[in-house]
């Protein structure tokens, strides 16, 4: 399959909030309470190590900054994106599903036309932004979720239909 035909299948990968929202970075307030627990557990969990391992204490400042630099890119990775595919394979709903299996999610919910899957883990550790949504449209498919996850599927896709 060429180039432009895969383009004709599979859409752009899109941004479907304003500018302004994806600037936030944090998409709920829960998102945000969670990565401050999880910078503060890491930051008590480096300062701890360093006094236990070295003979100097690291300073809580460039730990802090350290670990909260490190950890808004798991922040960033979650904005939402999506795409579409245009409804030629009649599998492609399945091979999502394992794609998405592979990744380490697992079906959240099934609503009609939209599944939902979630990441798989403790609840402190994932984020509701990090879901995947499947809809299924007569003439497409609408995938969207974090945006470092669909972009990953949506090359996926591009592969399989390059493959086929």
């Amino acid at each position: 399959m060429t180039n432009s035909r895969q383009c004709e299948v599979v859409s752009r990968l899109g941004f479907p909030l304003p500018l302004w929202r994806n600037l936030l970075l944090f998409q709920s307030y829960r998102q945000l309470q969670s990565w401050i627990l999880i910078v503060v557990g890491t930051v008590w969990l480096v300062c701890f190590a360093t006094r236990f391992f070295a003979s100097h204490m690291l300073p809580i400042g460039v730990a802090l900054m350290g670990v909260s630099c490190g950890a808004l890119i798991s922040v960033a990775m979650s904005i939402p994106a999506e795409f579409h595919v245009l409804r030629r394979p009649e599998r492609l709903t399945g091979l999502l599903a394992s794609r998405l299996q592979y990744l380490g999610y697992m079906e959240l919910s099934s609503t009609g036309d939209v599944i939902v899957y979630r990441q798989r883990g403790p609840r402190c550790l994932r984020w509701d932004e990090s879901n995947v949504s499947v809809r299924e449209y007569p003439d497409k498919i609408v995938v969207r979720g974090a945006w470092f996850i669909v972009a990953d599927l949506r090359r996926w896709i591009q592969r399989e239909e390059g493959a086929a």
